[in-house]
């Protein structure tokens, strides 16, 4: 029931978040920190959405292209396309991660210096590019332990059986790569609790002294940012889930165990492909500043007139002046 559902969720997303990086990488939003850093995220969904395309359409493997050049790329490019999903979705995560931890940080100190710097856009710009490139080192090191042969093997935790003459793909580390990735987003995960908590706590008391001082609302940003926080949280805290049953050795003893990790796996990478689709909608919806640059490209803002006063002309007529400056 998931992939049909994961499958147009990845098709729409695409072209959503097509449209989420033009309004993201307009002049009014890239002076905001949290734009930078959702600029990386777009970027990323960007990338899953695509490769889980390919993924689909190579990973049925016919066996009339059994032992051929077609087969073989057909198997490397249906791993490239695994790979890039897996970074796609673990950066993303940890640049959300790092979004909510500034905006905690600013909630909590807003008149440090400290904030001031994390409020840069140079600051978002240079962090996106570090923890984007260490992921893509860790991911690359991680698949070349594959190798491709042919016979009969191991993919995503499942056993498929070929035809002798089939090539495939197999993980020479012996599962490595999947425990380190497991350790990881089960670290990930707790350092999320802390920080989408400390952020809800902040907003909250932030929220309750504007309240005693009367001042206007806060930022819709930062609701934008804990809205993703929250659902990045649960996505992770499912896949942590995933890893501790899968490793523990009950998972040996029962084929139930064995099937609710597949399932919750599958759960788990569906609510990061719906969270690529609804990143769009949730920022027009919840960030007026980015509700303003969409009716700006799309023509809505339309200019108000105002009246200045009657003119100081002998023949007592006044003058109707718009926004934009131009008289009539």
């Amino acid at each position: 029931l998931t992939t049909p559902v994961k499958d147009g969720a990845s098709f729409v997303g695409f072209f959503l978040n097509l449209v989420h990086l033009l309004i993201l990488t307009s002049k009014e939003l890239r002076n905001n920190v949290v734009f930078i850093i959702m600029i990386g995220i777009c970027i990323c969904d960007l990338l899953v959405s695509s490769c889980n395309i390919i993924h689909r359409t190579y990973e049925k493997i016919d066996s009339s292209t059994c032992g051929t050049n077609g087969n073989w790329w057909f198997v490397f490019i249906e791993l490239i396309a695994l790979a890039v999903q897996k970074f796609g979705r673990l950066n993303s995560a940890i640049l959300a991660l790092t979004m909510a931890g500034i905006r905690a940080v600013t909630v909590m100190f807003p008149m440090n210096k400290v904030s001031d710097n994390l409020m840069k856009p140079s600051y978002g710009l240079r962090i996106s590019i570090i923890e984007s490139i260490v992921c893509v080192i860790s991911y690359i090191l991680s698949y070349s332990r594959y190798i491709i042969h042919k016979g009969t093997g191991f993919r995503e935790g499942r056993e498929f059986v070929f035809e002798d003459s089939c090539y495939f793909a197999k993980d020479m580390g012996e599962g490595l790569n999947d425990y380190i990735e497991g350790v990881f987003v089960f670290i990930l995960t707790a350092v999320y609790l802390i920080i989408t908590a400390t952020l809800l706590i902040t907003l909250k008391l932030a929220q309750k002294s504007r309240k005693n001082l009367k001042r206007d609302k806060g930022n819709s940003t930062s609701l934008l940012v804990t809205i993703m926080a929250v659902s990045f949280l649960i996505s992770e805290i499912i896949y942590s889930f995933v890893f501790v049953v899968g490793s523990t050795d009950m998972k040996r003893w029962t084929l139930v165990i064995d099937q609710l990790a597949i399932v919750f796996t599958d759960i788990s990478k569906t609510i990061l492909t719906f969270n690529s689709v609804f990143h769009c909608l949730l920022s027009f919806f919840l960030s007026s500043q980015y509700r303003g640059v969409v009716k700006k490209m799309l023509r809505m803002d339309k200019p108000q007139k105002e009246f200045v006063g009657p003119a100081s002309s002998s023949t007592g007529s006044h003058t109707i002046k718009t926004s934009h400056g131009s008289s009539h």
